[in-house]
């Protein structure tokens, strides 16, 4: 056969199969050994007359098996008889020259073995590796600069510290330069010779600095964060935070990531390496800014929350966006706004009359929308909605969640009177009840506690009884139960909201509301110890007359 390509494909074939059962010769399904010697001599036959072509197996993959049964378990002695039979092949070649090597590394499935052969055959070739790596933003130069890197980082290792500064002095081209940095896989003593070096290695270096693999007790991550945010690679920055939070819990650190989101924003998103970020990552950056928003600036925070709330996954906890929302009614009626439409016509709270009501319900702009524009408006409209959803806050509470009256019923006046404005009182009226279901009870245990029963005696809307009604049966969440549990769970708490019925005699609406959410529970329930075959009814309108 005097075709070298087939020679190898059918030489590398043959190769493997008898280096894999050589080494598995333990096994009950190796060939035997008469078999394997076959092989072996049918692919001796077939080895290809061209060095490269011939050491083509040695550099097809980061793990190659040798044959060697011995070797099999140790790792340690398989890599060191590896990197031999590489060294050794990597100097056959380059007796044919450079080109020749390049060859080599352009064919290999893994260039940088290549290059790290290269480091131990014939480590006199600084000056020409530098120049392969001075070429690293050449496409056509990709490979060769791989090459070129796994050289370089091979002799650093052997050389050490010294090395990294002759091969410097070796060469003026700033990415060659930061490279070599780069290679020693020393960042703190990078960044001090930066500081001799022209500005535009720095450039280069930070534009290459690898995140990953610095290991868990990297102390260093908030310079290398600074750094990848002044060579505006923001996600990498926030990546790298996220990744090492631990070290990073701090109003500076927060600071820097705060920078990166602007950053990302200001770019359009449009950052290569964003990608990678995940809602985990987003979640665990959102929690540093929220535990120092103080230092950031709360406002600062909350727009970046609005901003990237889309990202935080489902659920998302966004702590400075749901402190506003309980702190701010404005900012609570504005978010309605966002993701429901005006009311048809006055609601009986807004006691408006002739060319007021008719105002109500009037459009800001009677103009159509460009699909810009309502693109934008759906996707505010879901941002608002699954932030609303999100809320666990209630209006006027304090860290213990337990609202305080007077704080509540100011907030409650506010946001009405602005939902009244929007014409937008009715579905307002539902957001807020929804909202007055997260109240802590009071210390007795009582729900809801005094404070929204108080509420409720003052403010008469059958639609905010509705959201209340709503918000409470939502609270429960997810459950679970055994196959033959039955409506165990429903039973106990239908007991418990009649007996909460018995004890509110002074509050006529919050009676009312109980029992509407006990019959809600009663309805359609399997009886105890039935698995349920039936979903729970969505909760009937409630008309509170007695309050």
């Amino acid at each position: 056969m005097d075709d070298d390509d087939a020679r190898a494909r059918l030489h590398d074939a043959l190769r493997d199969i008898a280096a894999h059962h050589r080494e598995y010769a333990d096994t009950a399904w190796a060939l035997p050994d008469e078999e394997l010697t076959a092989l072996e001599a049918t692919a001796s036959a077939l080895r290809p007359r061209d060095p490269v072509r011939r050491a083509a197996w040695l550099f097809a993959s980061d793990w190659v098996e040798l044959g060697d049964r011995r070797r099999r378990d140790d790792f340690d002695a398989c890599d060191a008889e590896l990197a031999r039979r590489r060294a050794d092949a990597v100097d056959d070649v380059l007796a044919d020259g450079l080109d020749a090597v390049e060859r080599m590394a352009a064919g290999a499935k893994v260039p940088h073995a290549v290059g790290t052969a290269l480091a131990t055959a014939a480590p006199l070739l600084d000056a020409e590796m530098l120049a392969w790596l001075a070429g690293a933003d050449d496409p056509a130069g990709t490979t060769r600069a791989e090459t070129a890197y796994a050289y370089v980082a091979g002799r650093v290792r052997d050389g050490g510290a010294g090395l990294v500064d002759e091969l410097i002095a070796l060469t003026d081209d700033a990415v060659a330069r930061a490279l070599v940095l780069r290679a020693a896989r020393d960042p703190e003593a990078a960044w001090q010779r930066l500081e001799a070096l022209p500005d535009g290695v720095a450039e280069q270096y930070w534009k290459r600095f690898s995140h990953v693999g610095l290991g868990g007790d990297f102390p260093a991550v908030l310079e290398a964060a600074r750094g990848l945010v002044g060579a505006r690679r923001y996600a990498a920055a926030l990546d790298m935070m996220a990744l090492y939070g631990k070290r990073t819990d701090s109003s500076e650190a927060a600071a820097v990531a705060a920078t990166a989101l602007e950053g990302l924003l200001a770019g359009g998103m449009s950052d290569p390496e964003l990608p990678g970020l995940a809602s985990y990552d987003y979640q665990r950056v959102f929690g540093l800014l929220g535990r120092h928003r103080t230092a950031v600036g709360e406002q600062r925070v909350v727009n970046l929350e609005w901003q990237f709330f889309p990202a935080l996954g489902f659920d998302a906890d966004a702590p400075a966006l749901h402190e506003a929302l309980a702190d701010h009614p404005g900012f609570f009626a504005e978010l309605v706004g966002y993701v429901y439409k005006r009311d048809p016509a006055p609601a009986e709270d807004d006691q408006a009359t002739g060319d007021d009501a008719e105002q109500v319900g009037a459009d800001v702009d009677d103009e159509p929308e460009s699909p810009l524009d309502a693109e934008q408006r759906r996707e505010f409209a879901t941002r608002a909605y699954r932030l609303l959803r999100s809320w666990r806050r209630c209006p006027g509470a304090g860290p213990d969640n337990r609202p305080d009256p007077v704080v509540l019923q100011a907030w409650v006046e506010q946001a009405r009177a602005r939902l009244a404005g929007d014409a937008r009182l009715g579905p307002g009226d539902s957001e807020i009840g929804q909202a007055l279901a997260s109240a802590a009870p009071d210390e007795d245990g009582t729900t809801p506690p005094r404070a929204v029963r108080c509420l409720l005696k003052i403010v008469r809307s059958d639609r905010l009884d509705e959201g209340l009604e709503l918000g409470m049966l939502n609270m429960r969440g997810v459950t679970s139960r055994g196959v033959y549990d039955g409506g165990e769970q429903e039973h106990d708490l239908a007991d418990k909201y009649r007996q909460d019925v018995d004890d509110a005699t002074a509050w006529p609406g919050t009676r009312c509301l109980l029992a509407a959410l006990r019959r809600v529970l009663r309805t359609r329930r399997p009886p105890r110890g039935r698995p349920s075959r039936t979903a729970p009814t969505r909760p009937r309108r409630l008309t509170d007359a007695g309050s």
